[in-house]
């Protein structure tokens, strides 16, 4: 029988200094926990999906090694680059470079690593409540697990949960391509710069691929890349719904601070395309 979420939460609580003692991660998240420790949260983009009948909640933990102190060789982005890390979107963009915002990450990444099953109970049971919301309210539940890491948790929830929507973006190509006959799972593939033949072998076999494009925010993206149609992945982050059999999803670079200085390390680094 499932838990209540008071009853789980309860149990993070009581048993937080163990569990950040055990994640070793960054200080600072002792005291990060909030009273009611919640992984789901929206964004900016994901809210657009409202307007066109979906409902979508986000986990947000800290990306790649965020969470970890120096000489760490720990991620929670197993491919990611130190451009792409660089140019995340904790560290440039956005709310999410607020200092609450991050706290609220770290805390979710200690809860990752230190108590992982009290994370995917959590998590569970968050969904399900999120689900009634969504239906109540006429919407299609929408879930991203990997906000801003590359776990491959959302996996795990896809045949527990048929009627809810789930998506990701990674850098795993094999992520990226065992999910595509999934009905209630779509990955996009990332492209990093580094990856150009993974990409490749994923556009070739039928799978998406993200570019983010050294484009103005409101710019024109380019038609096609490596051959492959183009299609603007800023009008909302709901990648289900793009057109599938091997499309380019154009995003636009995005910083909050130091735009042009980042543009140029981005690009330098290959995480960026000049369009």
């Amino acid at each position: 029988m499932m838990r209540t979420l008071a009853a789980i939460r309860g149990d993070i609580r009581a048993q937080w200094p163990s569990i950040v003692k055990r994640a070793r991660v960054r200080r600072g998240a002792r005291k990060a926990l909030p009273l009611n420790p919640t992984l789901l949260g929206t964004g900016t983009k994901t809210e657009k999906g409202e307007g066109l009948g979906y409902l979508t909640s986000v986990v947000y933990m800290s990306p790649a090694r965020e969470a970890f102190g120096p000489g760490d060789k720990r991620t929670l982005c197993p491919m990611a680059t130190a451009a792409c890390s660089a140019a995340c979107l904790g560290v440039k963009a956005g709310r999410m470079i607020m200092r609450p915002v991050k706290r609220s990450r770290l805390w979710k990444a200690a809860l990752y690593l230190g108590a992982r099953d009290f994370w995917r109970e959590l998590l569970v049971a968050e969904v399900e409540s999120f689900q009634r919301t969504a239906e109540r309210a006429g919407l299609v539940p929408v879930v991203r697990v990997d906000g801003s890491t590359d776990t491959g948790e959302g996996a795990r929830l896809v045949e527990r949960f048929p009627s809810v929507t789930f998506y990701d973006y990674s850098k795993v190509p094999t992520r990226a391509l065992a999910h595509a006959g999934d009905p209630n799972y779509r990955v996009t593939f990332s492209y990093s710069g580094q990856n150009a033949s993974d990409a490749q072998r994923v556009l070739a076999a039928g799978g998406n691929v993200a570019v983010v494009f050294a484009t103005p925010r409101k710019g024109v993206l380019p038609t096609h890349w490596k051959g492959a149609p183009v299609v603007d992945g800023d009008l909302t982050d709901l990648r289900f719904l793009d057109p599938a059999g091997g499309v380019v999803v154009g995003l636009r670079f995005k910083a909050a601070a130091g735009r042009a200085k980042a543009m140029r390390a981005a690009v330098l680094g290959g995480f960026v395309v000049e369009a």
